[in-house]
Order: C-alpha cells, then sequence, then structure tokens
C-alpha cells in the first residue's frame, strides 16, 4: 500500500498492460470522483435548505460531515437533513443507508453510547429500510452492510456487502466495511488485505481519514504499531479536524514510548474535541490494555466522567 497507494504515477511492465490499463481507469475515477463531489456539494450548500429535494438533502447532509468533521451537532444536522429527505421521497433508498451508516460509525468512534437500544434500532431499522428499496445498487448496499456490521450484525452484514461488491468491485467503501467485518470475526489478516484493498481503489476518497482511521487501528490489532502510527499521522493530515485520529495516535505514541509526543496529541485532541470524556475514551478503545494505558500516564485524570 505504501509503494502506490498515494503515488501519482504508475510503474508496470509490458506484460501487465491490460491491468494496467484497468488501473488507470480507476485512478482516474478515484481522482474525478471525490472533486466532483466536492463542487456539487459547494453548489448545493449556496442554496436554500427549504429550496432542496431530497438528492440534494442527502448530499448535504454528507458534505456537511466532511467540510465540518465528526461531532455529535454536525451528526445531528446531517441525520436530521437525511430524515427530511426521507420524508420528501420515502421510497428513496440512498438517505436511509447513509442515515444508518452515519449513527454506526459514530457508535464505533465513540460519539454514541453503543448500548443506547434507540440508537442501535434507528440505525439497522434505517439499513433494513435502505436495502429493501436499494434495487441492488451498490452504494446503498454499501452504507446499509457497514451499519449492520457496525452494531455486530456481521451474519447479517457480509451478504450485503458481498453484493454490494459484486455489483461494483470499484466501491471502495464496501471494500472497507467488509474489512471491519472480517476483523469482528477474528479474520485479520481478511481484514488488513481487505482495508488495504479499498484504500488503493478510492485513495482521495472524501472519506478516506475514516478509512485509514480503521486501517490504522487494524494494523494496530497486529501488532504492526509503527506503521499504524504512520497511518493515523496520515489520517489526520487528510482530516485534520478528525479528533479520533489524535487520540489513536496518543495511545500510539503512549505505546511506542513517548509520553511527549502522546502529551501534544492528546492537547490536539482536546482542542478538536474540548467536550471530550473518560468516557468516551473508553468507549471508543474499549476495555483494552490501550485504555488501561491512558489511566496509567494521568492523560485523562483531569477529563470528566461522562
Amino acid at each position: 500500500i505504501r509503494d502506490r497507494l498515494y503515488a501519482e504515477r504508475i510503474e508496470s511492465s509490458a506484460a501487465e498492460l491490460d491491468e494496467l490499463n484497468d488501473e488507470l481507469v480507476r485512478g482516474l475515477v478515484s481522482c474525478i470522483e471525490p472533486e466532483l463531489m466536492r463542487a456539487e456539494v459547494k453548489r448545493i450548500s449556496s442554496r436554500p435548505i427549504e429550496h432542496l429535494d431530497a438528492w440534494s438533502l442527502c448530499r448535504t447532509g454528507v458534505g456537511i460531515l466532511q467540510t465540518r468533521g465528526w461531532h455529535e451537532d454536525v451528526l445531528s444536522e446531517a441525520t436530521s437533513l437525511l430524515d427530511r429527505a426521507s420524508e420528501i421521497d420515502p421510497d428513496f433508498a440512498l438517505p436511509w443507508a447513509v442515515k444508518s451508516v452515519l449513527l454506526g460509525v459514530g457508535s464505533r468512534l465513540g460519539l454514541y453510547d453503543r448500548y443506547e437500544s434507540s440508537l442501535r434500532d434507528s440505525s439497522i431499522e434505517a439499513a433494513e429500510r435502505g436495502i429493501a428499496l436499494a434495487n441492488d445498487d451498490s452504494q446503498v448496499l454499501g452504507y446499509a452492510g457497514c451499519a449492520l456490521a457496525d452494531w455486530g450484525e456481521v451474519e447479517r452484514s457480509m451478504p450485503v456487502l458481498d453484493q454490494a461488491i459484486r455489483r461494483n468491485p470499484c466501491n471502495a467503501q464496501a471494500w472497507m466495511a467488509r474489512s471491519l467485518a472480517w476483523r469482528d470475526q477474528g479474520e485479520l489478516p481478511l481484514a488488513l488485505e481487505e482495508a488495504s484493498k479499498g484504500l488503493s481503489l478510492s485513495p482521495r476518497d472524501i472519506s478516506v481519514a475514516a478509512w485509514l482511521l480503521s486501517y490504522g487501528g487494524l494494523l494496530l490489532q497486529d501488532g504492526q504499531v509503527e506503521e499504524a502510527l504512520r497511518v493515523a499521522q496520515e489520517a489526520r493530515r487528510r482530516d485534520p479536524r478528525l479528533y479520533a485520529a489524535t487520540l489513536l495516535i496518543t495511545a500510539l505514541r503512549l505505546l511506542v514510548g513517548d509520553p511527549d509526543g502522546a502529551a501534544k496529541a492528546m492537547a490536539d485532541t482536546l482542542r478538536l474535541r474540548p467536550e471530550l470524556t473518560c468516557q468516551e475514551v473508553q468507549r471508543f478503545f474499549g476495555s483494552s490494555i490501550l485504555h488501561q494505558l491512558f489511566e496509567d500516564s494521568g492523560l485523562i485524570e483531569s477529563l470528566p466522567d461522562n
């Protein structure tokens, strides 16, 4: 992944021309599509909300998340826009699927209490509605399958994600979602392989910072701490507003024996998210050794409990 993921040139032998042609097409699409979406969101954002149709409301919901970062208030605003889109067109699958994944990923990031049943029910219900309306749409299936995986519904999520990838083998988001599903089943090598695949398919995607964060977590679980730190730093570079990246960097700095670097990363985390609580750190890392590291370091002793 290091050699090709962020390079702007491709080297290949003459014997690999057919494969090279496919890679060039995928590379062009991966560069153009995110820029088109950014331009579309910017254009839509200049129009009054009350004049937007269901499609524009859906794109705006995704857009504000990408421009303003992962915070509860942003997620609340985004899901409100998605709910309005679904009210305008109840048979439009995409807002349901996007809402499901925002709530699911938000819970993985520790922004929500994973044990709050109403949140889980709302996310899974939206995922199921999106799947029912998907009509084999790969994007919808990828989002909905990801949400199911986020809530531990791995057996239900895998066929949905498999279908999303069959419909569009270049659906990077579906590959990333399936990598986490593999991880939750204890298949770490497969998880790493498919996360790498997803990142290589769309290295400039507007969601790439969150994907890198997930990949960094997988590398950490595999014991590749230095590489996990490099990837987490890349996630932060791609989206300096993503507090979860600096929180992961804090833990990784502690693991490599760099308390000063950890303290700096924690200060960055609190600058990005001053309302951070001990409970949120625990949600993010679970009851793992990382949470114990935070407690032992004293970096979270000044944080409120919840």
